[in-house]
C-alpha cells in the first residue's frame, strides 16, 4: 500500500510533456500539459529508505490518458500493475488476484489520484490549491518547477519535489520527511493515440 502512494504521488507531479522555452510562465505550462490527451513513457524509479539504508530500484511502461485514466506497469525486479480512474484504483501483484479501491475505502489515495488528473488536465488551480509552485527556466531548453506541499496531508509524504525537464519530464525527485528520496526517469515518451490493445489494458 505504501508503494502505491509513493507512486501516485510522484506521478501527480508531472509526468506530461512540455515544450522548451524561454522563461516558461505557469500559463504556458498549463497549455502544454493539456497538449496531449495521451502520454506513454519508460521509466526508472529509484527510492531510498534512509532508517534502512536499503536502495530500491524497479523499471516498467506507464501510459496516462485523459478520458481512461493512469496505468502504471512495474516489470522489473517484479511484476505490479496500478490502474487509477476517477472511480477505482486497482492493484495487481505478479498472478495475485487484483485488489480494488474506491474513494470510500481510501480516500487519500484518491485525493492523490486526483492531482494525477489535475496535471493532465491543465487544472492548475488544484494543484495552487495543494502546493506552493515555483517555475524557473535553468537555460534555453531546460527547466525545473519545485513544488512545497501546503496540506498536513501531502506534507505527511513529502517535503519538496522537483520535476527537470526539457522538451519533455526527464526526472521527478521527492524529497521525503524522514530524509528518504525517491527519483523517477522517464524515457522514450510517445504521444500517439492508444491502440486497441492499449485500451483493453485499463479494463
Amino acid at each position: 500500500m505504501k508503494l502505491i502512494y509513493s507512486l501516485l504521488f510522484s506521478l501527480c507531479l508531472g509526468l506530461g510533456m512540455l515544450a522548451p522555452a524561454q522563461a516558461i510562465t505557469i500559463t504556458q505550462l498549463q497549455k502544454q500539459i493539456t497538449q496531449y490527451p495521451t502520454v506513454k513513457a519508460d521509466f526508472v524509479l529509484q527510492k531510498t529508505v534512509t532508517a534502512l539504508n536499503i536502495p530500491f530500484e524497479a523499471s516498467g511502461k506507464m501510459i496516462f490518458d485523459r478520458h481512461l485514466g493512469l496505468w502504471w506497469q512495474q516489470t522489473d525486479p517484479f511484476q505490479q500493475t496500478i490502474k487509477a480512474n476517477q472511480n477505482r484504483i486497482t492493484l495487481a501483484i505478479g498472478d495475485q488476484p487484483a485488489q480494488s479501491f474506491t474513494a470510500a475505502m481510501e480516500p487519500q489515495l484518491f485525493q492523490l489520484s486526483k492531482l494525477v488528473n489535475a496535471v493532465f488536465n491543465g487544472d492548475i488551480k488544484t494543484l495552487e490549491d495543494n502546493f506552493t509552485l515555483a517555475l524557473s527556466q535553468i537555460d534555453d531548453s531546460n527547466w525545473q518547477l519545485q513544488l512545497t506541499p501546503k496540506t498536513a496531508s501531502l506534507k505527511k509524504l513529502a517535503r519538496q519535489i522537483t520535476i527537470s525537464g526539457d522538451q519533455f519530464i526527464q526526472k521527478i525527485e521527492v524529497n521525503e520527511p524522514q530524509n528518504g528520496k525517491t527519483n523517477i526517469y522517464f524515457a522514450n515518451h510517445v504521444t500517439l493515440p492508444l491502440t486497441a490493445e492499449q485500451q483493453r489494458l485499463f479494463n
